[in-house]
């Protein structure tokens, strides 16, 4: 994780780029090439002022992204960033080095990608592919690093931490920048941390913390603070229970209990809840006939427990059935799924690939006697590796839709879903 203290000192010479990778669309849809703009445009300019470019793709070490982003920008003299595309991880990388107070060049290919409160701390240099815009680019980009350099550096450091027993320090903060997984926050005393997806709700993960969280927005939040690694996190469950601790104990798969409908979302299903802010889902696929009515009360069967990811899939018990542990719920052998039907299947056969070819899983879907099957093909590529590996167990439950249907041959094929719950996480987020 990153750390709350600076690590590295800046060393000189260094010039980090901060900017989109790959090809993208710009300008209407007009193709750019960002990796061949940074090695023949921005590298050889860099290079000619007798500094050293750096770029994340061309840096290594044992620590994950964050780290090195982290390390990179520390090291770095200047810090040069390319807003084109208003790319959120662009936008947090200039958070990290804004906070540290690192001499800064802005560049863009439109100025609108510019966040507003940015135009005014940075002159920024505007540029596109054409031949005479490219070189006009490079003569202010060596401009402005020449003139950095001359300057007195006013560099900041993240306040460091009393690492006493294992506490909460509490730290209301504000959000400085924010890309998918993480928003860096600073505290009002300067301190720096991340607010991880995990961080902010027991009931699940964010899947994207840039629908929850903008530039601006102020957090209630503090440090837990764990002496023995010297780290400190940045957490909004301080002071809570985590539910998730006893769950699969209390809750293991096959459990049958009562719960209330909390939530019902069209065409994903119902979240039922099992303990206090945190529910499980049946999905919608799986119920047949109208379904209940959020604040009902149901009686539902434990399906798939996952306390790593947060996820608790669960299965509809009709008609006051009380079906034990692995029991199987009432079926309609003489009816077949629709295409389009999504519901949580249950290993019943594993065929491992052989020589890279053939290999599939057979799935027993709620209602239905004859298991359908789900080619290598149509699998996400970590349960084929598990498949490959032998790691797929019989009774394990997949999330799978329905993608043909052979009546004749009474013959059904599937295609891997991700969870339903982060489905509905994101619909609701749309």
């Amino acid at each position: 994780m990153l750390t709350p203290e600076r690590t590295h000192p800046s060393e000189p010479g260094v010039v980090f780029f901060a900017m989109p990778f790959g090809h993208k669309s710009v300008d209407g849809g007009e193709p750019c090439d960002f990796d061949t703009i940074y090695a023949s445009a921005f590298a050889p300019t860099v290079e000619a002022c007798g500094m050293k470019p750096e770029r994340l793709d061309n840096l290594y070490g044992p620590q994950g992204v964050l780290e090195l982003i982290w390390r990179a920008i520390q090291r770095a003299e200047i810090v040069v960033i390319d807003f084109s595309l208003r790319n959120s991880n662009v936008t947090f990388e200039y958070g990290l080095a804004w906070t540290l107070g690192k001499r800064v060049i802005a560049l863009t290919q439109d100025e609108d990608d510019i966040p507003s409160d940015v135009r005014g701390l940075n002159r920024f240099i505007l540029y596109t592919q054409y031949f005479a815009d490219m070189e006009k680019m490079k003569r202010e980009l060596t401009l402005q690093l020449q003139a950095l350099r001359e300057e007195t550096p006013e560099e900041r450091a993240p306040m460091p931490y009393y690492y006493g027993e294992m506490s909460a320090v509490p730290a209301p903060a504000g959000v400085i920048a924010v890309n998918q997984d993480y928003a860096l926050v600073q505290t009002d005393d300067g301190r720096l941390g991340v607010l991880r997806s995990g961080d902010v709700e027991y009931a699940r993960f964010i899947p994207d913390m840039t629908r929850r969280f903008t530039v601006g927005n102020r957090v209630e939040g503090a440090f837990l603070v764990d002496p023995q690694r010297g780290e400190a996190r940045y957490t909004l469950l301080a002071g809570q229970t985590n539910p998730w601790t006893g769950l699969p104990s209390r809750f293991p798969i096959g459990t049958t209990f009562r719960g209330i409908v909390r939530k019902a979302v069209d065409n994903i299903g119902l979240f039922v809840e099992l303990d206090a802010g945190v529910s499980g889902l049946v999905p919608r696929a799986s119920i047949p006939g109208p379904a209940p009515l959020v604040g009902d009360s149901v009686e539902v069967v434990v399906t798939r427990m996952d306390a790593a990811q947060r996820k608790v899939a669960l299965r509809l018990v009709r008609d006051g059935a009380q079906p034990g542990p692995g029991a199987p719920a009432a079926r309609a052998a003489d009816v077949l799924p629709k295409p389009g039907q999504r519901a949580d299947g249950a290993v019943v056969r594993i065929v491992p690939e052989q020589d890279g070819k053939g290999g599939y899983l057979l799935l027993r879907l709620p209602q239905y006697d004859r298991p359908a099957m789900l080619l290598t093909q149509h699998m996400s590529d970590d349960l084929r590796a598990d498949l490959s590996n032998g790691q797929v167990e019989m009774g394990e439950v997949i999330y799978v839709e329905v993608t043909s249907v052979d009546a004749a041959r009474n013959k059904v094929l599937l295609r891997e879903l991700p969870g339903p719950q982060e489905e509905e996480h994101m619909a609701a987020a749309a």
